[in-house]
């Protein structure tokens, strides 16, 4: 079950992407302009890495985008059999750094940074608490199309980072 956890944790951080989309606001009136187009349903399909007794397989889930309160952050929310994951991405103008927060049906929680946005992604680093523990965790992000966006998730284990998964949505 720890690891479906992170295969949602995973899918729902993957709104956080955009190659061409997340970089430096180009407008300080609307600093999320650069990834309103991931606002819609996404069907989403992850590719996880077998972990402990579990194998390697795949899962599928919808992630819907919507706008959150005041215009200031994209509310996220991603629901597959048994797990649902509600969070928030935005733009912080004093720190000029996105970020990514939420929380799953298990009391999981995660909140990372996005890292370095170029015109190819953005990393985010941050934590993730799952069963009272802490983890850190690293996603990278990318646009692949203005329907089509991936998220390549890893966790740091012994000092080595280690995917846990790849996932691909599609805006339906």
């Amino acid at each position: 079950m720890r690891k479906l956890i992170w295969l949602f944790c995973a899918a729902a951080l993957l709104v956080a992407a955009g190659a061409q989309a997340i970089s430096a606001p180009q407008s300080p009136s609307d600093p999320l302009a650069n990834i309103r187009f991931l606002v819609g349903t996404w069907s989403c399909t992850s590719n996880m890495a077998a972990s402990g007794a579990e194998p390697a397989r795949t899962v599928t889930g919808t992630l819907t985008i919507s706008e959150g309160p005041d215009n200031g952050s994209l509310h996220e929310t991603f629901v597959a059999p048994h797990y649902e994951w509600h969070g928030f991405l935005g733009y912080n103008p004093a720190s000029k750094a996105f970020f990514s927060s939420g929380v799953d049906n298990y009391g999981n929680a995660d909140s990372e940074i996005g890292q370095n946005p170029s015109a190819t992604g953005i990393t985010f680093v941050g934590t993730s608490t799952m069963q009272g523990r802490a983890t850190q965790i690293r996603d990278n992000r990318s646009k692949l199309s203005d329907t089509k966006i991936r998220d390549v998730s890893e966790m740091l284990q012994g000092g080595t980072w280690r995917q846990t998964a790849q996932v691909e949505c599609n805006k339906t």
